[in-house]
């Protein structure tokens, strides 16, 4: 039974290798279509590999599939935590999330917004581009008080980031706060020029 065992991880360790080359290639559905056979046969041969599940992650992060991504890095760091590489996708990952989120072109209505800021607060990695993109979401969405609370949440750690001072009085004045809409314009205008400073807050931060 050792022996069959043996034989088939050869095997598969073949099928690893293949699986990295598509990975190096960025033909990243193949890539994951081979991880995901792999992963059933650990399954079924009673191994863990964090390597099949670091490697699902990252062809899911090609694919931009960042929900899946995250949850196959994070399987690999309960195996493994103190693989570097693992931790380095893990960070790779939620940059790309933030990249996504907080892109200049990102239309207030896209409806990817809320899962993706789902995402950054429930991994503890929101940052000020993201609430900001989801604060205008919710304006977008009439929902201004929803709204008004995470501009003033981002106003209080990040009070030079002039675009939410900007947003907050939008949402202020929808919310028939006239004095706290003015106030907030002051403050915009206080920092006309000035570089916003990106601050994370909200879950704790991983270290």
């Amino acid at each position: 039974m050792r022996a069959n065992l043996e034989v088939r991880l050869k095997a598969m360790l073949g099928e690893v290798a293949k699986a990295r080359e598509l990975t190096e290639r960025a033909e990243f559905d193949e890539a994951k279509a081979a991880f995901l056979k792999l992963r059933a046969q650990c399954l079924k041969d009673g191994l863990k590999s964090a390597h099949v599940s670091w490697g699902l992650a990252i062809a899911c992060d090609g694919m931009g599939e960042f929900d899946a991504a995250l949850t196959y890095v994070r399987e690999a760091l309960e195996i493994d935590p103190l693989a570097i590489p693992y931790q380095r996708s893990y960070s790779v990952i939620v940059e790309h999330i933030r990249e996504k989120l907080g892109d200049e072109a990102r239309l207030p209505d896209d409806a990817t917004t809320p899962k993706l800021y789902e995402l950054l607060l429930r991994a503890g990695e929101g940052d000020a581009k993201s609430h900001l993109a989801m604060a205008r979401h919710l304006v977008h969405r009439g929902e201004h008080g929803k709204a008004a609370a995470i501009l003033e949440a981002l106003t209080t750690l990040t009070p030079t980031c002039r675009d939410a001072w900007q947003e907050l009085a939008v949402a202020r004045r929808s919310t028939g706060d006239e004095s706290g809409a003015a106030y907030a314009e002051i403050e915009a205008a206080a920092l006309e020029g000035h570089e916003p400073l990106a601050f994370a807050f909200g879950p704790t931060a991983r270290g």
